[in-house]
Protein backbone atom coordinates (compact mmCIF):
# COMPACT_ATOMS: atom_id res chain seq x y z
CA UNK A 1 0.00 0.00 0.00
CA UNK A 2 1.49 3.38 -0.98
CA UNK A 3 1.65 6.29 1.47
CA UNK A 4 -1.26 8.15 -0.08
CA UNK A 5 -3.50 5.08 0.03
CA UNK A 6 -2.55 4.54 3.66
CA UNK A 7 -3.42 8.17 4.44
CA UNK A 8 -6.86 7.75 2.88
CA UNK A 9 -7.61 4.67 4.96
CA UNK A 10 -6.44 6.43 8.12
CA UNK A 11 -8.51 9.53 7.31
CA UNK A 12 -11.59 7.41 6.68
CA UNK A 13 -11.03 5.61 9.95
CA UNK A 14 -10.72 8.89 11.84
CA UNK A 15 -13.96 10.05 10.25
CA UNK A 16 -15.67 6.82 11.26
CA UNK A 17 -16.45 6.26 7.61
CA UNK A 18 -16.92 2.54 7.16
CA UNK A 19 -18.91 1.97 4.00
CA UNK A 20 -19.44 -1.74 4.54
CA UNK A 21 -23.16 -1.16 5.09
CA UNK A 22 -23.58 1.82 2.77
CA UNK A 23 -26.31 1.59 0.21
CA UNK A 24 -26.51 4.02 -2.66
CA UNK A 25 -29.69 4.31 -4.68
CA UNK A 26 -30.17 1.20 -6.78
CA UNK A 27 -27.16 -0.61 -5.34
CA UNK A 28 -26.53 -3.39 -2.86
CA UNK A 29 -24.20 -2.88 0.12
CA UNK A 30 -20.51 -3.57 -0.21
CA UNK A 31 -19.25 -6.79 1.30
CA UNK A 32 -22.40 -8.90 1.13
CA UNK A 33 -21.15 -11.97 -0.70
CA UNK A 34 -22.71 -12.33 -4.12
CA UNK A 35 -24.79 -9.20 -3.70
CA UNK A 36 -21.62 -7.17 -3.22
CA UNK A 37 -20.88 -7.57 -6.91
CA UNK A 38 -23.55 -4.96 -7.58
CA UNK A 39 -22.13 -2.44 -5.11
CA UNK A 40 -20.97 0.87 -6.59
CA UNK A 41 -17.29 1.35 -7.38
CA UNK A 42 -16.92 5.10 -7.26
CA UNK A 43 -13.61 5.00 -9.07
CA UNK A 44 -14.99 3.00 -11.98
CA UNK A 45 -18.21 5.00 -12.10
CA UNK A 46 -16.65 8.43 -12.15
CA UNK A 47 -13.14 7.98 -13.50
CA UNK A 48 -11.56 8.82 -10.16
CA UNK A 49 -9.32 6.87 -7.84
CA UNK A 50 -11.77 6.23 -4.98
CA UNK A 51 -13.28 2.83 -4.32
CA UNK A 52 -15.59 1.61 -1.58
CA UNK A 53 -14.24 -1.38 0.32
CA UNK A 54 -15.25 -3.37 3.37
CA UNK A 55 -12.72 -1.32 5.33
CA UNK A 56 -13.86 2.12 4.18
CA UNK A 57 -12.34 4.37 1.51
CA UNK A 58 -9.18 3.52 -0.41
CA UNK A 59 -7.42 4.56 -3.57
CA UNK A 60 -8.10 2.45 -6.64
CA UNK A 61 -5.48 1.53 -9.22
CA UNK A 62 -5.79 4.98 -10.77
CA UNK A 63 -4.72 6.77 -7.59
CA UNK A 64 -5.33 10.49 -7.23
CA UNK A 65 -6.83 11.97 -10.43
CA UNK A 66 -4.52 13.99 -12.66
CA UNK A 67 -6.92 15.56 -15.17
CA UNK A 68 -8.85 17.86 -12.83
CA UNK A 69 -10.08 21.26 -13.99
CA UNK A 70 -9.18 23.03 -10.73
CA UNK A 71 -6.73 20.46 -9.39
CA UNK A 72 -6.68 17.27 -7.30
CA UNK A 73 -7.75 17.43 -3.67
CA UNK A 74 -4.52 15.74 -2.56
CA UNK A 75 -3.92 14.80 1.04
CA UNK A 76 -5.95 17.75 2.35
CA UNK A 77 -9.04 16.27 0.70
CA UNK A 78 -8.67 13.18 2.85
CA UNK A 79 -8.70 14.91 6.24
CA UNK A 80 -12.05 14.15 7.95
CA UNK A 81 -13.58 17.63 7.84
CA UNK A 82 -16.19 19.24 5.58
CA UNK A 83 -13.68 19.68 2.74
CA UNK A 84 -12.92 15.95 2.49
CA UNK A 85 -13.44 13.66 -0.51
CA UNK A 86 -15.00 16.08 -3.04
CA UNK A 87 -17.12 14.36 -5.65
CA UNK A 88 -17.94 11.26 -3.60
CA UNK A 89 -21.34 10.27 -2.17
CA UNK A 90 -21.06 12.00 1.22
CA UNK A 91 -24.44 11.16 2.72
CA UNK A 92 -24.25 7.41 2.05
CA UNK A 93 -20.83 7.15 3.65
CA UNK A 94 -21.72 9.18 6.72
CA UNK A 95 -24.99 7.29 7.15
CA UNK A 96 -23.08 4.01 7.23
CA UNK A 97 -20.71 5.52 9.79
CA UNK A 98 -23.56 6.56 12.08
CA UNK A 99 -22.73 10.24 11.55
CA UNK A 100 -25.49 11.26 9.16
CA UNK A 101 -25.53 14.36 7.03
CA UNK A 102 -28.77 15.87 5.76
CA UNK A 103 -27.57 17.35 2.48
CA UNK A 104 -24.13 17.28 0.92
CA UNK A 105 -22.45 17.45 -2.47
CA UNK A 106 -19.81 19.17 -4.56
CA UNK A 107 -20.16 22.02 -7.06
CA UNK A 108 -17.79 21.95 -10.02
CA UNK A 109 -16.90 24.73 -12.49
CA UNK A 110 -19.32 25.19 -15.37
CA UNK A 111 -16.77 23.70 -17.77
CA UNK A 112 -16.11 20.57 -15.66
CA UNK A 113 -19.20 18.34 -15.97
CA UNK A 114 -17.18 15.10 -15.82
CA UNK A 115 -14.37 15.76 -13.35
CA UNK A 116 -13.37 12.67 -11.37
CA UNK A 117 -13.81 11.94 -7.68
CA UNK A 118 -11.22 13.77 -5.55
CA UNK A 119 -11.00 16.62 -8.05
CA UNK A 120 -11.50 19.95 -6.33
CA UNK A 121 -14.73 21.78 -7.07
CA UNK A 122 -15.29 25.50 -7.44
CA UNK A 123 -15.62 28.24 -4.81
CA UNK A 124 -17.60 31.45 -4.41
CA UNK A 125 -20.92 29.75 -5.19
CA UNK A 126 -24.02 28.98 -3.14
CA UNK A 127 -26.55 26.19 -3.48
CA UNK A 128 -30.15 27.41 -3.25
CA UNK A 129 -32.79 24.95 -2.09
CA UNK A 130 -36.46 25.93 -2.07
CA UNK A 131 -38.58 23.49 -0.10
CA UNK A 132 -42.17 22.45 -0.66
CA UNK A 133 -43.39 25.33 1.52
CA UNK A 134 -41.53 27.89 -0.58
CA UNK A 135 -38.85 28.59 2.04
CA UNK A 136 -35.40 29.35 0.61
CA UNK A 137 -32.27 27.77 2.10
CA UNK A 138 -28.75 28.77 1.00
CA UNK A 139 -25.70 26.56 1.50
CA UNK A 140 -22.21 28.00 1.03
CA UNK A 141 -19.59 26.11 -0.95
CA UNK A 142 -16.29 25.61 0.88
CA UNK A 143 -12.69 25.56 -0.37
CA UNK A 144 -12.96 22.09 -1.90
CA UNK A 145 -16.30 22.83 -3.60
CA UNK A 146 -18.32 20.90 -1.02
CA UNK A 147 -21.60 22.08 0.49
CA UNK A 148 -22.94 20.47 3.66
CA UNK A 149 -25.97 20.73 5.91
CA UNK A 150 -25.79 18.64 9.07
CA UNK A 151 -29.01 19.83 10.71
CA UNK A 152 -31.33 16.89 11.24
CA UNK A 153 -33.53 18.70 13.77
CA UNK A 154 -35.47 20.76 11.25
CA UNK A 155 -36.17 18.73 8.12
CA UNK A 156 -37.19 20.69 5.05
CA UNK A 157 -40.40 19.46 3.40
CA UNK A 158 -39.79 17.97 -0.02
CA UNK A 159 -39.75 17.94 -2.98
CA UNK A 160 -37.11 20.63 -3.40
CA UNK A 161 -36.16 22.82 -6.32
CA UNK A 162 -32.42 23.41 -6.50
CA UNK A 163 -30.10 25.88 -8.21
CA UNK A 164 -26.49 26.97 -7.98
CA UNK A 165 -26.12 30.73 -7.71
CA UNK A 166 -23.29 33.23 -8.05
CA UNK A 167 -24.46 36.80 -7.73
CA UNK A 168 -27.25 37.22 -10.28
CA UNK A 169 -26.16 34.15 -12.24
CA UNK A 170 -28.18 30.96 -11.72
CA UNK A 171 -28.11 27.37 -12.92
CA UNK A 172 -31.42 25.69 -11.98
CA UNK A 173 -31.70 21.94 -11.72
CA UNK A 174 -34.24 20.35 -14.02
CA UNK A 175 -37.14 18.90 -12.03
CA UNK A 176 -37.29 18.42 -8.25
CA UNK A 177 -35.49 16.16 -5.78
CA UNK A 178 -36.19 14.50 -2.45
CA UNK A 179 -32.70 13.16 -1.61
CA UNK A 180 -29.85 15.24 -0.23
CA UNK A 181 -27.07 12.89 -1.37
CA UNK A 182 -26.32 14.99 -4.43
CA UNK A 183 -23.08 13.26 -5.47
CA UNK A 184 -24.78 9.86 -5.52
CA UNK A 185 -26.42 10.87 -8.80
CA UNK A 186 -24.13 13.71 -9.87
CA UNK A 187 -21.14 11.47 -10.54
CA UNK A 188 -18.60 12.18 -13.26
CA UNK A 189 -20.46 9.86 -15.62
CA UNK A 190 -23.92 10.79 -14.31
CA UNK A 191 -26.46 8.45 -12.75
CA UNK A 192 -30.25 8.31 -12.33
CA UNK A 193 -30.72 10.72 -15.27
CA UNK A 194 -28.22 13.28 -13.93
CA UNK A 195 -25.94 14.29 -16.84
CA UNK A 196 -22.83 14.64 -14.69
CA UNK A 197 -21.58 16.89 -11.90
CA UNK A 198 -23.41 19.66 -10.05
CA UNK A 199 -22.17 22.73 -11.94
CA UNK A 200 -21.74 26.39 -11.11
CA UNK A 201 -23.67 28.89 -13.24
CA UNK A 202 -22.23 30.01 -16.56
CA UNK A 203 -20.90 33.55 -16.50
CA UNK A 204 -23.43 35.89 -18.02
CA UNK A 205 -26.40 33.64 -17.13
CA UNK A 206 -27.92 36.13 -14.72
CA UNK A 207 -31.68 36.27 -14.48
Amino acid sequence: MNRLALLIVVAASLAGCDTSSAKLPGANPVGTGGNGANAPDLGAASGGGVVLTDGGIALGDGGMPTNCTVGPAGALGLVPVETMAPGTACVACHLAAGKPLYIAGTVYPANAPHDADLCLGTTGVQVEIVDANGAQHLLDVNSSGNFVDQSLLELWPSPWTVATVHGSARRPMVGTVTSGDCNACHTAAGASEAPGRVLAPDEGSGS
